[in-house]
């Protein structure tokens, strides 16, 4: 399923796909598709991914950076809701993006959440010091910024 199934108006899809995550918005579309999620969910989630990758690019964090723990900290930025008793869920801005994230991955882009949690455990010098122990000083597992 392509940008061009999802949404009718052509400046919609060029504001998509000019993002910061626009090129991965198609495959993101397909992907959900292929779940069977309707058009209209599908919609809401782009929206969702394309506030979130301004959001990315407004922090200077690169998309390889991208985990649960930055995606909380973009949630926590989003106004809630103000409706009777929905005041404390999330804005509509953070529809979908655990898909995101499972896409992501699948994709190579981000990694693994358990890889990610092992090194944001060290500081910098902590990581640097597990590489130098490595008997080929080539890391077993990628070193997030």
């Amino acid at each position: 399923m392509s940008l061009q199934n999802v949404f009718a108006r052509m400046s919609v899809i060029e504001h998509l796909e000019s993002g910061p995550l626009g090129s991965y918005l198609s495959g993101l579309a397909s992907a959900l598709g292929e779940q069977r999620y309707a058009v209209h969910t599908i919609q809401k989630c782009l929206r969702a991914v394309d506030a979130f990758g301004h959001w990315l690019a407004k922090h200077k964090i690169e998309i390889s950076n991208v985990d649960e723990h930055v995606v909380t900290q973009y949630v926590a930025s989003l106004p809630r809701r103000t409706a009777g008793d929905r005041s404390t869920r999330p804005s509509h801005l953070a529809t979908g993006l655990h898909h995101l994230l499972q896409f992501l991955r699948r994709q190579g882009v981000i990694c693994p959440a358990q890889q990610i949690g092992f090194w944001r455990n060290f500081s910098i010098e902590g990581r640097l010091s597990l590489f130098q122990l490595l008997p080929t000083r080539q890391a077993l597992l990628p070193i997030p910024a």
